[in-house]
């Protein structure tokens, strides 16, 4: 049985890595995340349904292909390095 390793060999340079490639949550109730997600899914969703509702009933096409769905950020990533420095200010 093989071992599969990493291609960076060197502690110090694996530290670099992840200071610059992970990401923190930073929210204020990062629990509360599977109660609200949901809820503004659904909001969104009901949103696009009721302006796309709209647009039907209008009979105006041209503007419909023009309609999008609003943008929803799950959670705000932070770099790991930004939120360490954070913590360490506070």
């Amino acid at each position: 049985m093989s071992r599969v390793s990493s291609s960076v060999r060197d502690p110090q340079e694996k530290k670099r890595l992840s200071y610059e490639r992970d990401y923190r949550n930073v929210s204020e109730y990062p629990h509360a995340f599977r109660r609200k997600w949901p809820r503004n899914k659904a909001r969104a969703n009901r949103a696009f349904r009721r302006a796309e509702k709209q647009f039907i009933e209008l009979d105006d096409d041209t503007r419909l292909a023009d309609l999008r769905r609003e943008v929803l950020l799950k959670w705000e990533p932070i770099v790991l390095r930004e939120w360490v420095e954070r913590r360490r200010r506070d």
